[in-house]
């Protein structure tokens, strides 16, 4: 039997996601800017051998089968407008970026997302390259251990299925996103259904 392999990574931007956030010193910072999506990408894309796509959202879902999904929490109300079915399957490999702290453990779970980049970490990866850190994402236990990724037990950054994890071997949150998901494919490839993951 021949290994899965993460074939494509497709960041998916919803029209929320360039809202403006704040303004700071005369300074309007938004969630994204063209120039830091592109910049993700690519780094994703030399972590793996994936074809990694940044687009508009589209309901064509049927040539993004095999895809990783990255949003923010706009692609989850997308999402939820699918059937039950397709909406499952698509959310299982959807990558949540730039959600709120408060909501991370909770919509992790509730949803049975692939992973969770909380907006603190984002925001230190978009504002702070030169103190990038492998890790400080949430995922699914199992493919955690899978990866070798550390974790701790703990009532605020835990639930039944996942946890807040580290790695090492990744210097930059691209990097071990996409390593992560490497792992992730492969499980849930492995196992044919993620609710037994």
């Amino acid at each position: 039997m021949q290994a899965a392999v993460l074939k494509n990574i497709s960041v998916v931007l919803t029209p929320d996601w360039s809202d403006v956030v704040y303004e700071e010193n005369g300074r309007t910072i938004t969630r994204r800017s063209d120039e830091e999506i592109d910049r993700f990408a690519d780094e994703m894309q030399q972590n793996t051998r994936a074809i990694v796509t940044v687009a508009d959202y589209s309901t064509n879902w049927e040539r993004l089968q095999e895809s990783i999904f990255i949003g923010n929490e706009g692609l989850l109300d997308l999402i939820a407008q699918e059937p039950a079915a397709t909406a499952h399957a698509l959310l299982s490999r959807t990558v949540l970026i730039d959600a709120w702290n408060s909501i991370v453990p909770g919509v992790a779970e509730d949803f049975q997302l692939a992973a969770v980049v909380d907006s603190r970490r984002y925001f230190k990866w978009r504002t702070e390259p030169e103190n990038e850190y492998g890790g400080g994402l949430y995922g699914r236990k199992s493919v955690v251990d899978a990866f070798g990724g550390s974790w701790k037990p703990s009532p605020v950054f835990e639930t039944q299925h996942y946890c807040y994890f580290q790695h090492d071997a990744f210097l930059t949150l691209p990097a071990v996103l996409a390593g992560y998901a490497k792992q992730y494919v492969t499980l849930i490839n492995r196992l044919g259904e993620t609710s037994g993951m």
